[in-house]
């Protein structure tokens, strides 16, 4: 039918969103004082499944925080409980939270650069918000679901392989991250 359709189409895009991690927006957001913690709903977009990268905004300048791990920034920023300055790192904890540290004095924006799943497509006019060569997978994602839902798990396999490979291209085509752009400084 054309919403089983629909919705296989919508669950490969976001299968692709997530395997590929190319669709990525920036979201300005203000840090409050005193608090550390905060998880992507409170960020204000649904939509984010993971955060490349946090700019803090000091004045006019951009400081690009330390992304580090948990354990690292209790060491290093987060030793005493009440403490509160500008923050210099943050760290993921669990699926979809983020703790910056030290816990902000005054009001910061922070500029986050974050992977998004895409809108799912409702009429038959919308479109795939991703360029090529992104688009090429979401096809074969779409028909490997469809197959399995008839039961047909040979050839769902093989849409299956079809997609990793194309999602493989898409994905190779990006330009790697650097974890620390002030390292050796």
């Amino acid at each position: 039918s054309p919403r089983q359709k629909t919705d296989a189409l919508n669950r490969a895009i976001r299968r692709r969103d997530l395997d590929t991690g190319a669709n990525r927006t920036t979201i300005t957001f203000p840090l409050v004082v005193g608090t550390d913690t905060y998880t992507f709903a409170t960020v204000g977009n649904g939509r984010v499944f993971d955060v490349i990268g946090i700019n803090l905004i000091f004045g006019a300048t951009r400081i690009v925080l330390q992304n580090l791990s948990f354990t690292e920034l209790n060491v290093n920023y987060r030793p005493w409980t009440t403490y509160t300055a500008i923050p210099e790192a943050y760290c993921r904890y669990g699926p979809a939270t983020v703790i910056f540290a030290p816990r902000p004095n005054v009001v910061f924006s922070t500029e986050w650069d974050v992977c998004v799943f895409s809108s799912p497509l409702v009429l038959l006019t919308d479109t795939d918000p991703m360029p090529y060569p992104y688009t090429q997978p979401v096809p074969y994602y779409a028909a490997y679901l469809c197959k399995l839902n008839e039961r047909q798990l040979d050839e769902a396999a093989e849409f299956l392989q079809a997609y990793q490979q194309l999602a493989g291209v898409a994905s190779n085509s990006r330009v790697g991250r650097v974890p620390n752009v002030y390292a050796g400084r």
